[in-house]
């Protein structure tokens, strides 16, 4: 079943309809295309059991069983058993079990990962993480394990630049702008301009303040113009 001028070439069982004028299908099969509106258009290249529902402007090449519902302007690569919610100008990349639900995230090889509300978030090499009612731009998690960036869900810019590295179990929560953990484990951080720096358990207690177990130095430690 096709609308006019839609296009299905070499899948089998897949269908374009309810104003789905600007779609094309390539390849694949098991695919459903369903718009809201005559404007819309989307494309499947090589994709299977995949679902378009509801705006625009959505792309998907290769994968499986992988959800568009009334996103638009977002993309899906390499991908299975994701879903795009309500979300707007998303990218997802060989990463499974994925889902994006409102605002808009980047998910690059990472598995089972959520990211709700995001403003421009993104998650790379980090399985298990989660960015969650995070309205600020430029949040990112990025070679980690488990970890997760909780804002709050009045939306305010509360949290740009928050950034975990590497390690496993951390949580940057709260107004945390311009705060960073990277390395270690179960570290928990709650203000602005703060660094966890490895070690384990450190939860900070104050603003533009490093945290770490153990450091050794080679060379000098210096507090303004005085050496210590």
């Amino acid at each position: 079943d096709t609308s006019d001028g839609s296009i299905i070439i070499g899948s089998y069982a897949s269908s374009a309809v309810s104003n789905a004028y600007s779609t094309i299908i390539l390849g694949g099969g098991a695919n459903l295309v369903q718009l809201e509106d005559a404007s819309g258009s989307a494309m499947l290249l090589g994709a299977n059991s995949t679902t378009i529902n509801g705006i625009n402007a959505n792309f998907a090449i290769g994968g499986t069983t992988n959800l568009f519902d009334f996103s638009y302007n977002s993309f899906l690569i390499g991908s299975n058993s994701n879903s795009l919610i309500g979300a707007s100008s998303s990218f997802v990349l060989n990463s499974n079990q994925t889902m994006i639900s409102g605002g808009s995230a980047s998910i690059i090889r990472s598995d089972y990962v959520t990211s709700i509300d995001s403003n421009g978030g993104i998650i790379i090499n980090s399985n298990y993480s989660s960015i969650l009612s995070a309205g600020s731009a430029s949040i990112s998690i990025i070679g980690s394990i488990g970890s997760s960036i909780i804002g709050d869900t009045d939306f305010t810019d509360n949290m740009s630049g928050a950034t975990i590295l590497g390690g496993y179990n951390n949580i940057i929560s709260g107004f945390t702008k311009a705060s960073s953990i990277i390395g270690g484990y179960n570290g928990l951080m709650f203000h602005t301009g703060s660094t966890i720096l490895g070690g384990h358990d450190l939860v900070t207690d104050a603003y533009d303040t490093v945290y770490m177990m153990n450091a050794k130095v080679s060379g000098g430690i210096y507090s303004g113009e005085n050496s210590l």
